[in-house]
This record gives structure tokens, C-alpha cells and sequence, in this order.
């Protein structure tokens, strides 16, 4: 076996490391125009009230009319049934206003309660749009918290627009600003205490998680590990370049969040590969490729009701992934309330450089543990 040199091995970190995100090692990051005061709008008010609506809950429920809805301190306090439709409102099931209190006639009309945008990019320099175009379009379109996966503007950009809104300073959704991992790093990071280092940083700079497009197992576990220590939330587009070494479910046991797109799913219900069928001429910069052969690679993926030679159902073993570390039973309130029993399996993952273990409900009652 060839003797392979430490600079050698460096310089494949590093090559590896620019490859999955070419962009983040740029010297200077340019921001769009920022978002000016807020000049227009009312409140904020004591309380208020929203007055005879027919209200979409978001759980599943249907419509429901009319009522009263009592917001205080930016929280859906109350709802008050007021009657039946097309009879007069009940007026002694009304809460009465108060003095600082706003109320709005909403009769015929129908409420929902804020969207929540968990893949929401305020655009690019590039792009030439100003932030106070985007931030009130989300919020004309209902969207009240958005997450910016990324923060291609920068984090210290995200971050004080998303101290501005949370003042009332600035016409905005609530803002959380998640940094591209290595954003704004001079040279790549190639050790797991630089990862951390790295993480750290951002902590202490107000962003609310991490964005991955893909690292080298150790990078992305030491990374991962320090977030959940620090209270940060991480997130993953499991890109091309790197979903061979990590799909979703490596990384899910690693204890990642929440996974951007779909990528990194297909790969992780292959069971007779680890790559996906690329045509000979495939260039993953040209996005005609990238994006035609995406969508062919879940005919590469095992079909819902196929298992492996161990026996286990790739399908179940990703619906179960958030709930699975290492090879071990792991309790959580979903399997207690059903009664099922989570057990683990072997399936080799030599590109994953974990333990190769997967996991699975079964529908055998247990007792708690």
C-alpha cells in the first residue's frame, strides 16, 4: 500500500472540503440594502382581538365559526366560541375589551396562525432585491417566522435584522438565522477541533443552528456534537458531492435536526449501491445533470416493502432514524404512547464510518422501559 504523506492528506481534506462548498470560502461577504425603520403599520397593543373569524388551527381541525381570538404579548391567548353560523353573535360569550386593547371586525373572513418558513433565503447581493422587499412579502403572504438556512447575506447581517424584528424596529417575521457551516473561513477546516472552534463562534454570534451541505464524517460529527451542547440547531442539504460519505440517515444518527430538500434520502434506501447510476458524461456543475439525474435516483432506491439481508425495511429504518443512536433501544414518547418497541439490526455502512446500525419499530407491545 502506498505511504501517503500528512501534507498529501491535507491537501484531500482541503480539496474535498472546497469542492462540497465552494462559495464559503469567499474573502468578502456582500449584503443586500438592509431593511430601513419600520414607517408604517400599527400596534403594538395590549391586546388583540379578532372578532367573529372562522379559524383554520393548523392541527387538522376543520373551519370553525365565528369566534373571538385574544392575542396578547405576540401569543394566541384565548378563542372564544360566539355563537352559531348565520345566527347573531352571542354577545355575553364575548371577551370584553379592555382599555389599550385593538379589536378588528373579521366577520367573513377565515384566520390561520402564522406560517412558519423553514427554508426562507432573504436573496443575494446578486440578485439586487432589498431586504424590505423580501421580508414583506413574506409577511404578506402570512409567513410570521422564517428561517434562513445559510445566511448567504452573512450571520452578523441575519442576526441584527432578526434582533430588529424581535423589537418591532423593522416590518419583518420573526428571523432565525441558521450560517452555512465554514461561512466567511479563510482556510478550510480539516481537523474536529477546528469544526468546533468554528461552531463556537457562530454561538456566541447569535445564530439560532447550522446549515451542512456535506463534510467528512469526523468534521460533521464533531460539529454536530458541539451545536447540541452549545443549544444550536443543524440542518443538512445532502449534497452530491458528499452523500457518499453521509446520508440522511448518518447524519441523523450523528443528531442532526433537520435535512434540507430530499436530498440524502434515495441514498439512504439504496441496498445494492452506494452511489447513484450517474451517466458517463454527467457534470455535476451543470445543472441540467444535477437536477434530471436527482430525480431519477428514486428508482434506484429500494421499493417501501423491500428488506435487506439482515432483515431489516430500509423504508421503516428511515422513518425511525431521528429516534436511533448507535445500536441500542431508545424510548421516546411517540413509541410509549403506541406501545411499540424499538429494536436495532446490522446493516453494514462502510462509507458512514459509525457503527453500521439501523433501527426500526416493530409492533410488538412492551412494557416501558
Amino acid at each position: 500500500m502506498p505511504v501517503i504523506s500528512r501534507a498529501a492528506r491535507t491537501l484531500t481534506s482541503a480539496l474535498a472540503f472546497a469542492l462540497v462548498a465552494p462559495a464559503i470560502l469567499a474573502q468578502e461577504i456582500k449584503s443586500i440594502l438592509p431593511a430601513p425603520p419600520r414607517a408604517e403599520g400599527e400596534g403594538p397593543w395590549k391586546r388583540l382581538i379578532l372578532r367573529g373569524a372562522t379559524l383554520v388551527d393548523g392541527t387538522g381541525a376543520p373551519p370553525i365559526g365565528p369566534v373571538d381570538i385574544i392575542v396578547e404579548g405576540n401569543r394566541i391567548k384565548d378563542v372564544k366560541n360566539v355563537g352559531a353560523p348565520g345566527a347573531p353573535i352571542d354577545e355575553s360569550k364575548r371577551p370584553k375589551a379592555e382599555p389599550g386593547d385593538h379589536e378588528i371586525d373579521l366577520r367573513g373572513h377565515y384566520v390561520l396562525p402564522g406560517f412558519v418558513d423553514l427554508h426562507g433565503h432573504m436573496g443575494g447581493y446578486e440578485q439586487g432585491t432589498p431586504a424590505e422587499y423580501v421580508l414583506k412579502l413574506w409577511m404578506g403572504h402570512g409567513i410570521t417566522t422564517s428561517c434562513d438556512p445559510g445566511s448567504g447575506n452573512g450571520l452578523d447581517f441575519m442576526v441584527d435584522h432578526k434582533k430588529k424584528s424581535e423589537a418591532n424596529q423593522i416590518t419583518a417575521p420573526r428571523l432565525k438565522p441558521y450560517v452555512t457551516f465554514a461561512q466567511g473561513v479563510k482556510e478550510p477546516i480539516i481537523r474536529p477541533e477546528e469544526a468546533r472552534a468554528f461552531v463556537q463562534d457562530v454561538a456566541r454570534r447569535g445564530a439560532d443552528g447550522l446549515k451542512f451541505f456535506g463534510l467528512r464524517p469526523d468534521l460533521m460529527a464533531a460539529a454536530i456534537d458541539e451545536a447540541k451542547k452549545l443549544g444550536l440547531r443543524t440542518t443538512c442539504h445532502h449534497a452530491q458531492l458528499a452523500v457518499a460519505r453521509l446520508n440522511v440517515l448518518d447524519t441523523a444518527r450523528m443528531g442532526l435536526t433537520s435535512m434540507q430538500h430530499w436530498y440524502g434520502l434515495p441514498e439512504a434506501l439504496f441496498t445494492d449501491r452506494t452511489l447513484q447510476d450517474y451517466p458517463r458524461d454527467y457534470n455535476y456543475a451543470n445543472e441540467q445533470d444535477r437536477f434530471s439525474e436527482a430525480g431519477r435516483l428514486w428508482r434506484q432506491a429500494a421499493p417501501p416493502d423491500a428488506t435487506t439481508d439482515s432483515g431489516c425495511v430500509p423504508m421503516n429504518q428511515l422513518q425511525t432514524s431521528m429516534l436511533c443512536r448507535c445500536c441500542s433501544t431508545i424510548w421516546s414518547p411517540q413509541i410509549h404512547t403506541n406501545e411499540y418497541q424499538l429494536r436495532c439490526c446490522q446493516v453494514m455502512s462502510p462509507h458512514s464510518g459509525l457503527r453500521p446500525s439501523r433501527c426500526w419499530i416493530t409492533g410488538v407491545p412492551t412494557q416501558y422501559a
